[in-house]
């Protein structure tokens, strides 16, 4: 009664055919039990995505999947932790909601989600969401054809969703598919249609932004300031590029908490009649990184130097056993009498906890009043103390080992009788107030 075939057989007629496994697509031909398995016959072959897991709730759930062809399917963007998948999962549930929101059926719709994101065979990435609908919808007016068919009007016959570009035959929903009409003669008129512009997704982190709730609603006027402001600095960054030429504008999509502060999902548009040797993801990329002090500051924010992605592509900072312990940028700061350094150092002998990112925390609150108290005393004994103001807290962060970054902002004033400050005798400072960056009061600076 128990054994290799009927554990087998229990199985598959319990998984659709082995297809599906709770909210799981399975592969229906990669089933074994000890070694027993029954293979799939070669002449059926079925459509991308034609098995749906359905695990509707009610009947106004729907599985809805398709294909973005400018997405590529990195590793994280399949970590529902990571800053990309965080990001492209909410810009997609914010265009599908746009889309209902103005559709023929938006009486009763409620809610969709983009929930996972998997590999294609053409290096492009499939997404599988699930939209909702009250329980109060006409089954007559919401149904899987309607909603594929509203999705279809919507998305210019499922070709792009917001600046993502679909494959037209690649929407399912709930299983409902409609196949992609071939053309059967060529167009007698060729017309000069200019292409999609190059568009790339950017992410990248701010540390000293911090991932509030009204931050992330586009509808507030904190969301406005923040992306109005660093679009007007990605935009500058890109005219004044090596890449100029073609270029079009950056547009902030969405804000999202992460660990090291708010990472920050933006589209950057150039025209079409770039070259792909010249604009591509890794020269974009790479303008990104040179212009931004290799991804440290942009304006007046601070930036996670590890948090850069351009449509995925990334370049990890190489693991060193020795990196630099401080490091001291100039922050524009025009008309206002004072010049402003981003100082930067790490605390080997405090180990970084979540309370040093809270505020209100006595953690926080001890803890920076002791570093700026100490900075500040050092750059009144300095040589350029005449000139010296006061420095700031910017943020706290974990560092490489575990132990906790700090971000100063450090001002002096446009002093006559001071020998200019510039970045290197900030440094230099600290460096000789430090012990030659040994120790900052109680605090290690080396390890």
């Amino acid at each position: 009664e128990v054994n290799k075939v009927t554990v087998y057989h229990v199985f598959r007629n319990n998984t659709k055919s082995i297809s599906t496994l709770g909210t799981y697509t399975l592969d229906n031909d990669s089933l074994y039990v000890n070694g027993y398995h029954v293979p799939i016959s070669s002449t059926t072959i079925s459509p991308i995505g034609s098995t749906i897991p359905n695990v509707q709730t009610n009947p106004f759930e729907f599985n809805v999947t398709f294909i973005i062809t400018n997405l590529p399917p990195a590793a994280s963007l399949q970590s529902s932790s990571s800053a990309l998948y965080k990001s492209a999962s909410k810009l997609i549930a914010y265009q599908l909601k746009n889309l209902f929101a103005h559709s023929n059926i938006n009486r009763t719709f409620s809610v969709c989600r983009a929930l996972s994101f998997s590999p294609t065979n053409v290096g492009s990435t499939k997404v599988y969401a699930i939209c909702t609908f009250q329980n109060d919808s006409s089954a007559k007016e919401v149904n899987k054809v309607t909603v594929y068919r509203q999705i279809q009007r919507h998305t210019e016959g499922i070709s792009t969703l917001g600046t993502y570009f679909l494959d037209n035959n690649s929407l399912y929903v709930n299983g409902h598919h409609e196949l992609a009409p071939l053309p059967t003669t060529p167009p007698i008129v060729t017309l000069n249609v200019p292409a999609k512009p190059f568009d790339f997704n950017v992410t990248f982190v701010i540390t000293n932004l911090a991932p509030t709730a009204s931050l992330q609603d586009f509808s507030s006027s904190l969301h406005k300031s923040a992306s109005f402001i660093i679009d007007y600095h990605l935009n500058n960054l890109f005219t004044e590029s090596k890449i100029k030429r073609t270029f079009s504008n950056c547009k902030v999509f969405t804000f999202s908490a992460t660990k090291a502060g708010t990472s920050v999902y933006a589209v950057c548009s150039f025209r079409n009649d770039s070259a792909p040797r010249e604009v591509n993801e890794v020269t974009v990329y790479h303008e990104l990184r040179d212009n931004t002090k290799r991804i440290t500051i942009l304006g007046t924010y601070l930036l996670d130097s590890n948090s850069l992605y351009v449509n995925a592509y990334h370049e990890p900072i190489p693991s060193s056993t020795e990196g630099p312990v401080v490091i001291v940028t100039q922050l524009p700061n025009e008309g206002t009498g004072q010049t402003d350094f981003n100082v930067t150092f790490t605390l080997s002998n405090l180990t970084f906890t979540t309370d040093l990112q809270n505020l209100n925390s006595s953690s926080y609150k001890s803890t920076s009043r002791h570093v700026i108290n100490s900075l500040n005393k050092l750059y009144r004994k300095s040589k350029i103390k005449k000139a010296f103001s006061n420095c700031k807290l910017a943020s706290f962060r974990p560092g490489n080992r575990g132990n906790t970054k700090v971000e100063t902002s450090c001002s002096f004033k446009n002093n006559p009788t001071v020998t200019e400050v510039d970045a290197v005798t900030v440094y230099n400072e600290f460096r000789d107030n430090t012990e030659k960056v040994t120790a900052l009061g109680s605090y290690s600076l080396n390890e």
